[in-house]
């Protein structure tokens, strides 16, 4: 999984710190309803940090049935 700070936003340690407790972890099982609410829940706090145009610049999540993962982008 890939998530990246970028602009003004990436230096304040609020921020990283709410990056950093991302509730979904390598080796856990993809479910499509938590990772969009923990989108929505970052979402919310950058917005409210002040970032009003604060999005996610790419929303990508890539499977492999072969190998049963899913990568997140």
């Amino acid at each position: 999984m890939k998530i990246d700070l970028r602009g003004p936003g990436a230096i304040e340690e609020k921020l990283r710190e709410d990056l950093s407790a991302f509730p979904i972890w390598v080796g856990d099982i993809l479910r499509q309803d938590r990772y969009e609410e923990t989108k929505k829940i970052l979402r919310e706090k950058v917005q409210g940090a002040g970032y009003l145009d604060a999005d996610f610049s790419v929303h990508l999540i890539r499977l492999s049935l072969a190998e049963k993962t899913a990568h997140i982008e």
